[in-house]
């Protein structure tokens, strides 16, 4: 399956908003609180789940026979790679520039988002 940069942010969001100190997100029966995850299917939405946590960006506490994974959070990096990418203009650019440059891993999303987000920090200190 091809990595969808829209469904990774739109889960991290989703395990955001729906975690917290022993609060779970288990997918799917919660997928109710997820709005934005209505417009994938449930493939894509798991495959994307699962590219989150080997990239280090959530952590799962269990899967179960019925398939039900139980996500507990998001990881110190998930948190900061959700933080850069927040902002709607931030991810139009972190898109924009991904495909100019031809590189669409998560890893390249993440120093894309960085960078951009660097940048913008540098020009509001006037460096």
């Amino acid at each position: 399956m091809k990595l969808n940069h829209n469904c990774v942010r739109d889960v991290l969001i989703a395990v955001e908003d729906n975690t917290g100190y022993r609060i779970f997100l288990e997918y799917p029966n919660d997928v109710h609180k997820c709005p934005g995850l209505k417009n994938y299917s449930d493939d894509e939405i798991r495959y994307h789940i699962y590219q989150c946590r080997k990239a280090g960006l959530i952590e799962i506490d269990a899967i179960d026979m019925s398939q039900k994974i139980r996500i507990a959070d998001l990881t110190p990096n998930g948190h900061s790679f959700l933080a850069n990418i927040r902002s709607d203009t931030v991810w139009s650019n972190v898109k924009e520039v991904s495909a100019k440059v031809g590189s669409t891993s998560i890893t390249s999303i993440i120093q894309i988002a960085n960078g951009i987000v660097s940048s913008l920090i540098k020009s509001h200190l006037g460096l």
